[in-house]
């Protein structure tokens, strides 16, 4: 896959909403938009080649983190695919059960609010071997906030697999290989809109954001997001960006 010949969205450092429900509706105008294309099969490496690109930054500042994660996005009629692209030199994955709690070691993850309120919205997770969790988050104004982790996308698929430098790379990443040992993996989503009690319409819209948590060998942790929150939360359903179904 050469990134360098597909569109890029990138998104710079925010400032830190308040978390308010209340700015879901005036935040839509400050996250970023992807472009979810249609497609009649599911997709393929070439169909990905031809997706838009949305890079992760840091999740707080806006920064460029040290290594580069993508994310893309398309639909069918029956299914959201995603796929997450990304470096790694190190892997920290000691989980083996699904609903474990991922976000203690590396992971991808996306957050789906289908409504666009904030109120409620799906966490998913995928660790480096190819384990989900996933939970329905109930996110009431003035109550905790409910995390019910035995809600499960029973139709949803996963893979991840470590991608050929000389075919998957641009020659810029191959370099970062020979000389840090970074390794690319694609992380590859189906998730069934049967799952998410809907099924989108050409210009419909959700609210989304995507994030990864990495580890380093002196065990460092970093977090980063495409839409960034302004600090290391990932729950601030008003940072979520756009997602606009088209055909």
């Amino acid at each position: 896959m050469e990134l360098s010949n597909m569109t890029v969205i990138e998104y710079g450092a925010v400032s830190n909403g308040s978390g308010s429900i209340d700015e879901m509706a005036a935040s839509t105008s400050t996250v970023p938009v992807y472009f979810c294309r249609h497609v009649d099969h599911v997709p393929t490496d070439s169909d990905w080649q031809e997706m838009q690109l949305a890079k992760l930054v840091d999740v707080a500042t806006g920064e460029t983190p040290r290594l580069q994660t993508t994310v893309q996005a398309c639909w069918t009629d029956k299914a959201l695919h995603m796929r997450f692209t990304c470096e790694d030199d190190y892997i920290h994955s000691p989980y083996h059960e699904r609903d474990d709690l991922l976000f203690h070691a590396d992971v991808m993850e996306w957050f789906i609010d289908v409504e666009g309120t904030g109120l409620q919205y799906y966490e998913f997770n995928l660790s480096p071997n190819n384990i989900v969790f996933d939970a329905l988050i109930i996110n009431e104004p003035d109550k905790p906030r409910e995390y019910l982790l035995e809600w499960n996308a029973d139709g949803l698929k996963t893979s991840v697999t470590e991608l050929e430098s000389s075919s998957e790379t641009n020659q810029h990443t191959i370099q970062q290989s020979i000389q840090e040992q970074v390794s690319v993996y694609a992380y590859v989503i189906e998730l069934p809109f049967t799952d998410l009690n809907t099924t989108p319409q050409d210009g419909i819209e959700w609210r989304i954001n995507c994030y990864r948590i990495d580890e380093d060998p002196s065990k460092n942790r970093s977090y980063w997001a495409w839409s960034p929150t302004g600090e290391i939360n990932f729950h601030v359903p008003e940072r979520f960006g756009r997602l606009q179904f088209v055909r």
